[in-house]
């Protein structure tokens, strides 16, 4: 052999399977994302996709330790992850690119997990299974943190038992219980069993296995630091844990995330938290700070343990045998609602397919006495059946089932000429077939709720019929969606049919009393409608239905009893009411906008521009905010800041010739001849404004330019404005015959 064929054989060879099935994951999610980048539910996101976009938002606002004041209510890897990315001009789209890269990154890792546990044909089942396992796409393509937690979790399989490594595993874990922090649960009981028995899980001692839990520890002991830092209180990671807890473990639970219609939780992400909180406060009669709230919610689910232990534990059950069926519960979007959208989804394979195979893996892994991936997927399972199920929270259960389903490939290959072994295999699979394709849920409750938000994401985009439709498909699969039912009233609303509307609000609240989000419509299509005692009215429907438990809209509520008690005449109760506004949530524009208006009608012009200032600061691109802002300093005497203010309105668009002539008015008492005379002009553009025209020709006669002066008089008098009377007076001063109107 020449000196350069040595070289060449002892150059490392990348093997062209694993190439081709690295291809293969990039195609198929290019495809993916060809199919449904278009859709109004990738593009606008809703529930928790919006609560993280919001997070990231504040997090670029207020700094790294944003919400300021406040334990994490949520973790907080994925907001920063966002943060990032829009750091970088690539918003959502790039975190979604970099989350399919992920995935396809993931699929050559199984490679590796599946090579390690059983050789070349293992490793290339389990690479394509990682390439074209259905979920793996699905969750890429959400914004979620799910993805990152799995290839955290992934990256750690694959480290595990290197005891060079062992920090880095434990700290790759960490990071992945900031995303999802179950996760932390699953690290510290696998942690845990090899530090009791280090050989058995691919150690060779216990000091790594040490060095790993010390890695694990860092990331939840920052966080912990943070939270005490900016709280005082000792929350670990985040204070949702209770809550879950308690949504996975009351009587009404079926398991799934489903509130008790009675518990006065609200489903939805901005209003679960504080809704906990009012409920967990009224019950106990004291303010609680976050930490005694989660507390309240965790009793809540060991009280369901103690006085009904054998519901509690049919309970339990039924969430394993939920983590081992075919089908992908939601909690966010419908994993069905999206095959229907992807051709691609539709073929490729879910849990049902997986699971047969990986148990069949799972026992030749005992037989083999490789215990990792076997101590490892019951450790995330116990992670997640304390809580609920959903098709996202058991999707890592995937990451040990595909290296192990690899294995029983392998072993099948192996076996295809002795037939006795390859049907003791067949068999075993096909039974745990039939136990993941067991019919446990209707799928009818899910695709209405996807249909309710592809409706409400096509409002959005301004397509009113489109989401009328997703409304009526969503009310017919599900006719008690009082959501839905919301949603189609709004929809005719917007459409102008107020009747329908109306009839559809009133039929939204009877399904779902306590579902602010309808009497807040409603009231607003009666205040626009000028039924203002009609819609005070409403507001009080809704208080009494919550039994006076408003805590997470009183500051809108106490905003529009304002605006309908200020129409009605009564400034001195608007005033108080705004006041309240402004009082339970000090970031409502609006209530600062109207209590600066008032304030100035009042005759207290510095409390106005207080008012203004404020409304300014919190919609800064709002041209009414701007406006009002510059009215309140022309009322205060401050002509430079109302010059201003008037013109970042007219920046901000659209045209509007008031604010022209008011802008124009302030730059003339403050000298600026020139630039008042365009603004003047630009309030006449399209129709006579005649304020704008009187202040113009006094403009032209006081600098001497007597024509200009004299045209503008003739158009006032020409259009019979209320100052042509004193046009024609000063066109006789000026020697001038007055010319229009008589």
């Amino acid at each position: 052999m020449t000196e350069d064929h040595e070289k060449a054989a002892a150059r490392p060879r990348v093997d062209r399977a694993l190439v081709g099935i690295l291809l293969l994951a990039a195609v198929v999610r290019l495809l993916f994302w060809a199919q449904i980048h278009d859709s109004p539910l990738y593009q606008q996101p809703s529930g928790d996709a919006a609560t993280y976009v919001q997070l990231a938002q504040d997090l670029h606002d207020h700094g790294f330790l944003a919400p300021l004041g406040v334990p994490y209510e949520r973790p907080p890897l994925y907001p920063l992850f966002l943060l990032l990315w829009n750091t970088l001009g690539l918003g959502l789209g790039g975190a979604h690119l970099f989350q399919f890269l992920l995935g396809v990154a993931g699929a050559g890792l199984f490679w590796v997990l599946g090579k390690r546990l059983g050789g070349r044909t293992a490793a290339v089942a389990a690479g394509l299974g990682g390439a074209l396992y259905g979920p793996f796409l699905f969750f890429e393509s959400e914004t979620l943190s799910i993805s990152l937690a799995v290839f955290f979790l992934e990256a750690a399989l694959v480290l595990w038992g290197r005891s060079r490594w062992a920090v880095a595993v434990g700290l790759l874990l960490g990071a992945a219980g900031l995303a999802q922090p179950n996760f932390l649960l699953a690290g510290a009981l696998a942690a845990g069993a090899a530090l009791l028995v280090p050989r058995a899980l691919g150690w060779p001692r216990r000091r790594p296995v040490a060095l790993l839990l010390a890695g694990l520890a860092v990331f939840p002991l920052a966080t912990l630091s943070r939270n005490l830092a900016v709280s005082g209180e000792p929350i670990v990671v985040s204070a949702n844990g209770g809550i879950n807890f308690f949504i996975g473990n009351n009587p009404a639970s079926d398991g799934t995330f489903h509130l008790p219609p009675d518990s006065g939780l609200l489903n939805r992400p901005e209003g679960l938290f504080t809704s906990a909180r009012e409920v967990a406060e009224k019950d106990t009669g004291r303010k609680l700070n976050h930490r005694q709230v989660d507390g309240y919610w965790w009793n809540r689910g060991f009280h369901f343990w103690l006085v009904q232990p054998g519901h509690a534990l049919g309970l339990l059950l039924g969430k394993a045998l939920r983590c081992f069926n075919n089908l992908e519960i939601p909690s966010h979007y419908d994993y069905g609602f999206y095959r229907d959208l992807s051709s691609v989804l539709r073929v490729l394979p879910t849990m049902g397919w997986l699971l047969p195979l990986g148990a069949v893996g799972f026992g030749l892994s005992i037989r083999r006495r490789r215990y990792t991936g076997v101590v490892f997927y019951l450790a995330m399972l116990a992670s997640i059946i304390p809580f609920f199920v959903t098709a996202r929270y058991r999707l890592p259960l995937a990451v040990f089932l595909l290296p192990a389903a690899g294995l029983a490939v392998q072993a099948a290959w192996e076996a295809r000429r002795r037939v006795r072994e390859l049907g003791t295999l067949a068999g075993t699979a096909a039974a745990y077939g039939v136990l993941a394709f067991f019919p446990l849920t209707s799928g009818g409750a899910a695709r209405a709720y996807m249909l309710n938000t592809e409706g409400a994401a096509l409002i959005q985009k301004g397509d009113l019929e489109g989401g009328r439709r997703a409304f009526e498909k969503a009310l017919a699969l599900s006719p008690d969606n009082a959501e839905a039912m919301n949603n189609l009233a709004y929809t005719y609303l917007l459409q102008g049919d107020q009747a329908q509307a109306l009839s559809y609000y009133r039929r939204a609240i009877a399904l779902d009393p306590i579902q602010a989000e309808t009497y807040l419509n409603l009231e607003d299509l009666y205040r626009r409608a000028g039924r203002n005692r009609e819609a005070i009215e409403v507001l009080d429907h809704l208080v009494a239905a919550r039994g006076g438990t408003i805590e997470d809209v009183a500051a809108t509520v106490a905003y529009r009893r304002g605006v309908n008690t200020l129409a009605l005449g009564d400034t001195t109760a608007a005033v108080g009411f705004l006041q309240q506004a402004v009082q339970s949530d000090s970031t409502l524009a609006g209530a600062w906008l109207n209590l600066s208006i008032l304030k100035r009608r009042l005759g207290h012009p510095e409390k106005s521009v207080a008012a203004a200032v404020k409304a300014a600061a919190l919609a800064p691109e709002a041209q009414e905010t701007q406006s009002n802002l510059g009215a309140a300093y022309e009322a205060a005497g401050k002509n430079a800041e109302a010059a201003g203010a008037f013109l970042k309105a007219l920046e901000i668009g659209p045209p509007n010739p008031e604010l022209h002539y008011r802008a124009g008015r302030v730059l003339l008492r403050l000298g600026r001849g020139d630039e008042a005379e365009r603004e003047f002009l630009a309030a006449n553009r399209d129709h006579p404004h005649p304020a704008a025209l009187w202040d113009l020709a006094r403009y032209y006669e006081a600098v001497g330019r007597k024509r200009d002066a004299v045209t503008a008089y003739r158009a006032l008098i020409k259009i019979g404005a209320p100052t042509a009377e004193r046009a024609r007076d000063r066109l006789r001063a000026l020697g001038v015959a007055g010319k229009g109107k008589q």
